[in-house]
């Protein structure tokens, strides 16, 4: 599900796309409730508690392609 999607994406880009940047992550609480209020925009993600900019820059793009794979 979405939950899953949301994990596996966040393990892909842990250290950023490159693979060498500093390592952030999200709580499994915090990926839970994306995938159950999913954010409309990159400014709504980082305001889910737990969030933060720095994460939401890095994980948006994966995270709204997580969040949105099944309607496409």
């Amino acid at each position: 599900g979405v939950f899953d999607r949301l994990q596996e994406a966040q393990a892909q880009l842990a250290r950023g796309a490159c693979g060498t940047q500093k390592l952030l992550s999200c709580s499994a609480s915090t990926l839970r409730h994306i995938a159950e209020h999913p954010p409309a925009d990159k400014e709504s993600l980082a305001r889910v508690p737990g969030m933060t900019s720095q994460r939401a820059e890095r994980f948006a793009d994966a995270f709204f392609d997580a969040i949105y794979a099944e309607e496409h």
